[in-house]
């Protein structure tokens, strides 16, 4: 599978947008083929560009209750770029790249919990016009593997859909990487 920034290809020259406009010198976590892996975080910011790149793509749209996610958001990636100026060295182009995004997303520093709200429903929205309802699962993982693997055209797996990603987990992934 060739690296996202390979070649002049739609699919490089999609992974070479992300990058610029994200002011980063090599690629986000994405590799680029026929099936296109990427962070969801990236993602959510380029999913206009994503689209015009790949037009027959499917694209999965993760939601949850906006209140939940303001709250969860508010308390983990936020909090941890607000004080951007304190994390390690080593985490800082890291913060940066999300500060970009996310303020790409329409969730700049200093929105309180209403503000966040409305923008979660607001960029939820936005996809939703943008993307063919046919090319766009609208999905909660609460939902678990079936509308997945359904909207994918892929079986079910015969195990336990993953539980992950709580707050407690992010400190202890943030902690593990000072």
């Amino acid at each position: 599978m060739p690296s996202h920034g390979s070649g002049g290809s739609k699919y490089g020259s999609a992974s070479k947008f992300m990058d610029k406009s994200l002011g980063r010198r090599s690629g986000l976590d994405c590799h680029i083929s026929r099936s296109f892996e990427c962070s969801r975080l990236a993602t959510a910011a380029f999913y206009k560009e994503l689209y015009k790149a790949f037009p027959t793509a499917k694209f999965i749209l993760g939601t949850r209750d906006p209140e939940n996610w303001a709250d969860s958001f508010g308390t983990t990636i936020y909090k941890l770029m607000a004080g951007i100026d304190q994390a390690p060295e080593h985490m800082q182009e890291w913060l940066q790249m999300c500060l970009k995004v996310t303020t790409k997303c329409g969730f700049p520093l200093g929105l309180d919990r209403d503000q966040l709200i409305k923008g979660f429903i607001a960029h939820n929205d936005a996809v939703k016009q943008a993307i063919p309802a046919d090319q766009l699962l609208v999905y909660s993982v609460k939902d678990g593997w079936e509308p997945l693997c359904q909207f994918l055209g892929v079986p079910i797996p015969n195990e336990a859909f993953p539980r992950t990603n709580n707050r407690e987990e992010f400190w202890e992934l943030i902690k593990g990487a000072e």
